[in-house]
């Protein structure tokens, strides 16, 4: 509702709105107050001394005078395992070794199912009441209880001293909050497996940086270099065994540089015709002469690219440099038939 409006939206309730218990609600009535208004006026002591305070909390709740927590319920996780101590647990190992075991039990449940799990969270309850929600994130289903292990050590790594066990964990209970289905995948026998190796890398990097911070490239149904591939969180959508995505050159198409700018940036560039490739160029302040260049591949740029409707046209060209500098590099505008004063720009560079 609008702020400082409260009280007219609130009048015209009934006291129930209040959420107060019936017998208070039924006793308010008998003596004539039905409604939200007939209470909001009155003086606070005589209404707390007769029908209690739990009243008043209600209404300065209802005009925002006063906070009122909310403890939301939390929907249950798919599979859960938990372990009870008669005496409480302090140490960090006792703790990964607790969830080992418990990963263990899931392990047993997930596999039953043939299912794997993509997001577990250790809960950690403290003998003084306090809790600890620890989550961690995977690339691809796992359900090994030691890789499981090394997981929630590297985030407890990260959270370091906010995790205080105090006078010790009395319970420690494991959720798999998301599973996913996740089939036996024939392995060699005498080779190791780089592919659990690299999801397993995966793994570590997203618990310590965060599963948002690692990508992975995703191909774009565009022919323009900056928008062909985007860069999504390995975890997202579907992936493959690994979780992750690998864009590679195809063998077929034009060469791309491998480190590509996510906007191409301007260079003063100089050429001995037109529509040629430069004979040198100028780039962040340092000039550079070309000494070999291979090109052009042109390339119309998609209509509704340009805002102003104008969609020029980019002759892209391979340069290296007297210096040893790889550079990709195109001209914007054909000369005379799209623009008279093309512009040039650097849009990657190779190894």
């Amino acid at each position: 509702m609008p702020t400082g409006q409260n009280r007219e939206y609130l009048a015209p309730l009934p006291l129930a709105a209040l959420r107060l218990a019936p017998d208070i609600v039924a006793t308010l009535a008998s003596v004539g107050l039905k409604r939200v208004a007939d209470v909001l006026d009155r003086p606070r002591a005589p209404l707390a001394a007769r029908f209690g305070e739990s009243l008043i909390r209600r209404i300065d709740q209802a005009l925002g005078h006063e906070d009122e927590p909310i403890s939301p319920r939390l929907p249950v996780p798919p599979y859960v395992v938990e372990r009870r101590f008669a005496e409480p647990i302090a140490r960090e190992s006792d703790v990964l070794g607790t969830i080992e075991h418990l990963a263990g039990e899931l392990h047993r449940a997930l596999e039953r199912r043939g299912e794997g799990a993509r997001l577990l969270q250790a809960v950690l309850f403290r003998a003084d009441g306090k809790v600890y929600r620890i989550e961690v994130g995977t690339s691809a289903p796992v359900r090994d209880a030691t890789r499981l292990r090394r997981l929630f050590a590297e985030k407890l790594a990260v959270v370091g001293d906010a995790c205080d066990p105090g006078f010790g964990f009395d319970v420690v209970r494991l959720s798999a909050l998301v599973a996913e289905r996740s089939d036996p995948v024939q392995t060699g026998l005498d080779a190791s497996d780089h592919a659990t190796e690299f999801a397993y890398l995966i793994d570590r990097l997203g618990t310590r940086f965060g599963l948002r911070r690692v990508v992975r490239l995703v191909p774009q149904d565009t022919h323009i270099p900056e928008f062909a591939v985007a860069a999504v969180p390995v975890h997202a959508g579907k992936t493959s065994n690994l979780g992750v995505q690998v864009v590679e050159q195809d063998s077929l198409g034009s060469v791309r540089p491998i480190r590509l700018f996510a906007r191409p940036e301007p260079i003063e560039a100089i050429a001995e015709v037109p529509d040629g490739p430069p004979v040198r160029f100028k780039w962040r302040r340092v000039m550079h002469e070309v000494a070999h260049a291979e090109g052009p591949e042109r390339i119309a740029m998609e209509w509704w690219r340009d805002d102003s409707g104008r969609a020029l046209t980019r002759d892209y060209f391979r340069v290296e440099s007297k210096g040893g500098a790889r550079a990709w590099v195109y001209r914007e505008g054909l000369y005379e038939r799209e623009t008279t004063a093309p512009r040039w720009f650097l849009h990657g560079l190779f190894a």
